[in-house]
């Protein structure tokens, strides 16, 4: 999650450096924030009701590299199954390997999810 403000005078956002939970917690750590805008270089007085939380890009890094990662292992796997285990008529493996596809993915989903609950519940309180 990360912490973005629009400046006063030129309307572009910008985001800020702190890792806090809540608005709540934000202005316990920090009552008065003045913060400079990386377009126009304004210092603004930072309203802590005008501060939204938004879902880091990493995050949805993540997930696509999760999303790609247990793509090749599942193809990976599938080829790995099917020529060392032919000839056996187990069902456990496939299991296994429908297991071992989704993990990366199952992963990187729970982190966005975490995610997108801690900027809902951002958003959603005010001070």
């Amino acid at each position: 999650m990360i912490l973005v403000y629009k400046c006063g005078k030129c309307k572009k956002t910008f985001t800020l450096p702190f890792k806090v939970s809540d608005r709540g917690e934000l202005n316990k750590r920090n009552s008065l924030l003045i913060e400079k805008c990386p377009h126009c270089n304004f210092k603004n007085n930072i309203i802590i009701n005008d501060v939204k939380a938004e879902i880091s890009p990493y995050t949805n890094f993540l997930y696509g590299y999760a999303l790609l990662v247990s793509i090749i292992i599942g193809v990976l796997m599938y080829f790995f199954f099917d020529f060392t285990f032919k000839a056996t008529s187990s069902n456990w493996k496939y299991y296994v390997f429908a297991l071992i596809f989704f993990i990366p993915f199952i992963i990187a989903k729970t982190i966005i999810e975490n995610d997108l609950k801690a900027v809902q519940t951002f958003n959603r309180y005010y001070v």
